[in-house]
């Protein structure tokens, strides 16, 4: 089945010429009770009939009804869909003019990274603390309006980075309180179609220590674990400690 790249020409009373499509089905012209039928080449082609006898000059009558010939034909709708899961830039092309129902989600926040003492043994508490969780994306939902052969910009936000862990094995010389903390994991990207957007999820707090010395023995004073990033909806799942989010999402519906 196809629209031929050859078409029919006819002058109109003004000496225009006009063009029209032809297909190899009867579907493709858009209605498969009123049509026309020509040879061309030896095999039977279509043309598509309109009871609207002003979109063209090339008029036929069917069975005492005048009707006017198409200009273009009109592909057989096949429902379908298609999905971008992969972090990038794309372009979708639309197969129809028709609404699309189009779900946009964002990429998840990575994770916070884990701190961890590696010096001498603690006489109390946790050696390890871990990130926070990351956020998930936000997840957006429309139904737009799609133009056929045009084509529409679709992003996939990756999924944010996991914050570095941090091994601590500072060499304590004096009493006192000593502090450090790894790092905070990043936002997840944002996903798009065209204007509208799905934002990325927060990363995770990175995980804190706290160590007590004294009498230059060492006590765990405390074990903060990071703060979990913001979530935005139920778009890419938010990375647990120290591993990445999970990328955004672009799935499109006809």
């Amino acid at each position: 089945m196809a629209i031929l790249v050859k078409q029919l020409h006819v002058l109109n009373q003004n000496s225009e010429q006009e063009d029209f499509e032809i297909a190899t089905t009867a579907e493709e012209t858009g209605n498969t009770e009123n049509f026309m039928t020509c040879m061309v080449d030896g095999e039977t082609v279509y043309a598509g009939l309109d009871t609207d006898t002003t979109v063209s000059s090339f008029l036929v009558q069917k069975a005492g009804i005048n009707y006017a010939v198409k200009h273009t034909g009109t592909p057989p709708y096949v429902p379908g869909s298609e999905s971008y899961t992969v972090a990038g830039t794309y372009t979708f092309t639309a197969p129809y003019t028709a609404d699309y129902t189009i779900e946009i989600a964002g990429g998840g926040g990575g994770g916070g990274g884990t701190c961890t003492w590696t010096g001498q043994s603690l006489k109390s508490g946790s050696s390890s603390a871990y990130g926070g969780t990351g956020g998930n994306g936000a997840l957006e939902t429309i139904v737009a309006s799609l133009i056929a052969e045009e084509t529409y910009s679709v992003v996939v936000g990756a999924g944010g980075s996991s914050g570095s862990n941090y091994s601590w094995n500072e060499r304590i010389t004096k009493v006192g309180q000593y502090s450090a903390s790894a790092g905070s994991g990043q936002q997840g990207g944002t996903s798009s179609f065209d204007n509208t957007t799905a934002i990325g999820g927060l990363g995770g707090g990175g995980g804190g220590l706290t160590i007590l010395a004294v009498q230059l023995q060492y006590y765990g004073r405390a074990a903060t674990t990071g703060s979990n990033g913001t979530s935005y909806g139920n778009g890419g799942q938010g990375g647990a400690g120290a591993t990445n989010g999970s990328p955004g999402w672009v799935t499109i519906t006809w």
